[in-house]
């Protein structure tokens, strides 16, 4: 990643296996070294990481949890790191993108094992095709104060009568249809008991909060509750499809939006890549899904230093 960065012209500060204190004294560095020359702000983040409840928003109507990333003695809220670069604190990148890539677990702390990964399905794919006499048909006519036998003055005058009036419809019952797909099955009691059924309360929302603030892209290697897996000869799986991607690119004078090319990264990562895991069957050959959560209000165009323009125009950024 350093390699790929240096080459789109970026500079490029390489923190590694710092303690908190450290790391968060050489992120303010970072922060309070940004000029106003700047065009583009690029976050690197790979280690281990969490979901964690937040005690204060944890209660009978909503269970929020905080993703961190841990450092070699702790570890530190994810939305802090994100909060030191938005425009409040960091004024110098108003206006100009800010992007984070992840490479940390999502995994809820204390939750079943079993949860930390999605099996998937197996879906075979087959074309229909749907015919509409067996679905229900509705047809609609206005409702209105005249007949419509009146002569032409005559239906002037009552519909500018009917101006200021809220305009309704009424079902032609005549017209109804029926589905057969709809009634098989059902008991001739089934809508009573819909009815007089009674509904069991609504279970607390239980979901992790990202912030995601204007001009930011952050893009997980994973899904929220969820493993991001790594293996030792391509490390992590978002740097390895991210710089497989754009070396990819590199070789030609490309000029493509940076989100078509996180497309292919998610699509390689999908496509391309599965847990070995022999010795833990409830893993093994698992997917990863990379997520992104982005706010961007212009397009971001990254190029090699030798295509690189030395302006920004039409709102349009070059890497920096």
């Amino acid at each position: 990643m350093v390699k790929l960065f240096k080459h789109l012209g970026f500079e490029v500060r390489l923190l590694k296996d710092l303690k908190g204190q450290d790391l968060w004294r050489e992120l303010i560095a970072i922060q309070t070294s940004i000029t106003i020359e700047y065009d583009c702000f690029v976050c690197v983040i790979s280690s281990h990481g969490a979901e964690l409840p937040l005690s204060r928003f944890w209660d009978s109507q909503r269970k929020l949890r905080e993703h961190v990333i841990y450092t070699r003695d702790g570890s530190i809220p994810t939305d802090k790191i994100l909060n030191i670069f938005n425009d409040e604190g960091c004024k110098n990148l108003q206006g100009k993108p800010r992007i984070f890539f992840i490479q940390a677990c999502r995994c809820v702390m204390g939750a079943d094992e079993d949860l930390d990964v999605d099996k998937g399905v197996d879906i075979e794919v087959t074309r229909t095709r749907i015919h509409e006499q067996d679905y229900p048909v509705f047809h609609f006519k206005r409702r209105s104060k005249y007949n419509f036998d009146n002569t032409k003055d005559e239906v002037k005058k009552a519909s500018k009568s009917d101006e200021n009036e809220n305009c309704d419809f009424i079902l032609d019952e005549t017209l109804l249809t029926t589905s057969k797909a709809d009634t098989r099955g059902r008991p001739e009691d089934h809508h009573r008991k819909v009815s007089s059924g009674r509904f069991h309360s609504a279970e607390p929302a239980s979901f992790c909060f990202i912030p995601c603030h204007e001009d930011f892209l952050v893009m997980f290697s994973s899904a929220s509750e969820r493993i991001a897996w790594s293996d030792s000869g391509k490390g992590g799986w978002l740097m390895y499809c991210i710089y497989k991607v754009f070396k990819g690119l590199l070789n030609a004078e490309f000029k493509t939006d940076l989100l078509y090319i996180l497309v292919g990264v998610c699509d390689k990562m999908a496509r391309g890549l599965a847990a070995a895991t022999p010795s833990d069957p409830l893993r093994n050959r698992t997917k990863s899904a990379a997520t992104i959560y982005h706010m961007l209000t212009k397009d971001i165009y990254l190029q090699p230093k030798h295509v690189m323009k030395q302006s920004v125009c039409s709102g349009q950024f070059e890497g920096k």
